[in-house]
């Protein structure tokens, strides 16, 4: 738990104080770092406890305004000695005494060995402590000096360092130093105020220092300057960074050096821009033409240059709409104040609709919404059914009825969506955002919405609350207190405070949806576990005194109603009577839910038993199914068998009747011979001298012809079937 004390510090407010420390051991954070007030005495009272007191954790101090060398001896003295102190966040506007304040620490943290986390504004003298301090593990100084970076060459327990005040003399010295220091994996730099841009001199030494650390892998710069950083951005393909943030202008160079790594596929997987980038339309090109091939990076952020920046334009939201149907490996983007508009929105949409990696969408301050609604409408039909998306924010886009109208469809079949912020779309007003909020009576996933500043009145509270009593998923719905938030004439009488029973009835929602324990329930629940007696002793919690108090009021009232006659005494208590009412209403509810369990066991067995009527029909009706394919199966069988049967009879009759036509054949050849010779006999004839013989069996008699040819005569002989022959 954090203390501190409110409005001046004091002698005897600090012994208070410490009073309160010694006696409630929760409290771990002590701050002090808004209160201008802390003297050289009372910081000294303030640290000779702190000497043995090693239950605070945190020290947050500030000397702002009563800068004094003093208060930063006394902090030293205490850390020397003190074993529980881990974190100590140190401001010292001393105007100059830096080196007294740096020794006192320096001396310090050469033997603390409890303190891990430090941030101040003066690192002075401690870059000598940095060379044996193995135990801190986080410094933060924003007045770097040369003492501290050569600290860091032998240091062994830093793993994130921030240094702000860099100057272009120090670069090379800090460049040595990330070359031999091998445990910092975060590191940030800045510039000095006033002198915030660094050469292209500075950027390529830098480069150098950075290409042989292999383990950072979390890298801020802050006002470098677009040469410097174009340098860094060289060689980032070469190193391990994960994670690059860049503060203040990069320029067009500097964004195509970045794109050539992403391209390469460097380590870099988080690449965040500010809105000072002024990356220009050929930087928006090349990133973006980069992350088409890029299969590593996971965030990115681009919000729109400022003062009078350029934004990507049509041509980067069209490939970047690309980016989102080939890129699967992007989860977050951030495309703030991009002016995409309603007509890009078709193609954006397309390439959320074939993504289904992206998580986090920041779509702020672009121009979506219209009177058609055309970009929400082309939005929404890829947002329904998408189950990645988790974080949209289409804050100050514009956004209308009809945007609502179709956003609320959306929300009543998208499953996947938790965060939504339509912050600043004053358009909306109470219709528009009722669209919004009707829709969750269907929406069982989302459970944080935004819908300020969209000049709704109390009848929204009023909606809300409402819809919020059926929704139990729901836990943070950020509301309007103006109706007329950007009215050119804004003035207090704009200011419209919501209905108290409203807005008391949305916080017991929310308070509902988050798991709270209201003091009503509280109540209710020591009243369930109070057993019925004839007194009126009530089991409480003695730690919870509203409880305790009005278990004592209706006490009092009890003894009020007896001694009136308004209750009779002679059967039973007044307390009595009320727990023995509410055990039978207890009784009564208890018997309902056993009837109702009842009911659902005999709902349940009769489906059950329906479900089992329903698998013995199916299963019968296919035992039949198999028993006729099976018939059907043995017919097919018989079939061929006896086709093939018939097939073999007639083989076996073709063969047969081949046999007796042969035999017959042979037998009238047979005849034939003895014929021949017959008349050969009969006729006295040669065989050179018949040319023809034909024989045609008519019955039992033979008709026979033949052709004797003797020189030019010719006669015609017919054989009789008596053996005689004709004329």
């Amino acid at each position: 738990m954090k203390k501190g004390i409110p409005g001046v510090i004091t002698v005897a407010s600090i012994e208070k104080l410490i009073d309160e420390l010694q006696n409630d051991k929760s409290i771990t954070e002590l701050d002090f770092i808004c209160n201008d007030s802390l003297t050289d005495v009372t910081a000294k009272i303030l640290m000779d406890y702190l000497k043995t007191d090693n239950n605070i954790k945190t020290l947050q101090l500030s000397t702002r305004d009563r800068p004094s060398n003093d208060i930063t001896e006394e902090l030293g003295e205490m850390l020397k000695v003190n074993s529980g102190l881990e974190s100590l966040l140190y401001y010292n506007y001393d105007n100059g005494s830096a080196s007294y304040s740096g020794t006192a620490l320096d001396d310090a943290l050469k033997v603390n060995t409890t303190l891990t986390t430090l941030i101040t504004n003066h690192g002075g003298g401690i870059g000598e402590a940095l060379g044996v301090n193995n135990t801190l593990t986080k410094l933060s100084v924003f007045n770097t000096t040369n003492e501290i970076i050569a600290g860091l060459k032998f240091n062994k327990g830093l793993t994130s360092v921030s240094l702000s005040g860099l100057m272009d003399v120090m670069i090379a010295e800090l460049s040595d130093a990330l070359s031999t220091n091998s445990t910092i994996k975060t590191l940030g730099l800045g510039t000095k105020y006033g002198e915030r841009i660094l050469t292209q001199a500075s950027g390529l030494k830098l480069a150098e220092g950075l290409r042989a650390n292999t383990n950072i892998d979390n890298l801020s710069l802050s006002w470098f300057g677009p040469s410097a950083i174009a340098e860094i951005a060289l060689i980032l393909k070469d190193t391990n960074i994960a994670t690059l943030n860049i503060n203040g202008p990069v320029g067009p160079l500097a964004a195509k050096n970045i794109a050539t790594a992403l391209k390469d596929n460097c380590a870099l997987k988080s690449l965040n821009l500010s809105s000072e980038a002024n990356i220009g339309i050929d930087g928006y090109q090349a990133i973006a033409e980069a992350l088409i091939e890029n299969n590593i990076l996971e965030s990115i952020s681009i919000p729109k240059a400022g003062n009078g920046g350029v934004p990507m334009g049509d041509i980067g939201n069209r490939t970047l709409a690309t980016i989102l149907k080939s890129n699967n490996t992007l989860k977050a983007i951030n495309f703030h104040q991009q002016q995409i508009t309603a007509k890009d929105a078709k193609a954006f949409a397309e390439g959320l609709e074939a993504n289904n990696t992206l998580a986090t969408l920041n779509l702020g301050y672009n121009r979506l919404g219209s009177k058609e609604g055309e970009g929400t409408y082309f939005f929404s039909k890829a947002l329904a059914p998408n189950l990645s998306l988790i974080n949209l924010d289409l804050s100050g886009n514009n956004l209308q009825l009809v945007d609502s109208q179709q956003l609320g469809k959306a929300l009543k079949v998208n499953k996947g969506l938790k965060i939504l912020n339509l912050n600043g779309n004053n358009k909306l007003k109470d219709p528009g955002v009722k669209n919004i909020l009707d829709a969750l009576y269907y929406n069982n996933s989302l459970t944080s919405l935004d819908v300020s500043y969209c000049g709704t009145t109390g009848e929204t509270a009023k909606g809300a609350a409402i819809v919020l009593k059926d929704n139990k998923v729901i836990q943070k719905l950020v509301l309007d207190l103006t109706t007329l938030y950007n009215t050119p004439n804004y003035n207090a009488s704009h200011i419209h405070m919501y209905d108290q029973k409203a807005a008391n009835l949305i916080k017991k929602y929310l308070d509902r949806n988050n798991g709270v324990v209201t003091d009503e329930e509280k109540q209710e629940a020591v009243e369930d576990r109070a057993p019925l007696q004839d007194t009126l002793t009530v089991q409480v919690n003695p730690l919870d005194s509203q409880i305790l108090a009005q278990t004592q009021t209706r006490h009092e009232q009890a003894e009020e109603y007896k001694e009136g006659g308004n209750l009779d005494c002679n059967n039973s208590t007044w307390e009595h009577k009320y727990l023995e009412s509410k055990a039978k209403n207890k009784a009564k509810k208890l018997e309902l839910q056993q009837q109702n369990k009842a009911l659902q066991d005999e709902l349940k067995k009769a489906q059950e038993d329906k479900f089992n009527m329903m698998m013995s029909m199916f299963s019968k009706l296919n035992e039949d199914k198999e028993a006729q394919a099976k018939k059907y199966e043995e017919r097919i069988e018989r079939q061929k068998t006896k086709k093939q049967a018939l097939e073999n009879k007639y083989a076996d009759a073709q063969q047969m009747n081949m046999t007796l036509l042969m035999k017959m054949i042979t037998e009238q050849k047979t005849q034939a011979d003895e014929l021949k010779g017959l008349f050969r006999e009969m006729l006295g004839m040669k065989d050179d001298k018949i040319k023809e013989l034909e024989v045609v069996n008519h019955g039992n008699s033979i008709n026979s012809s033949f052709l004797v040819i003797d020189g030019a005569k010719s006669e015609e002989v017919e054989l009789s079937g008596n053996g005689g022959l004709g004329d």
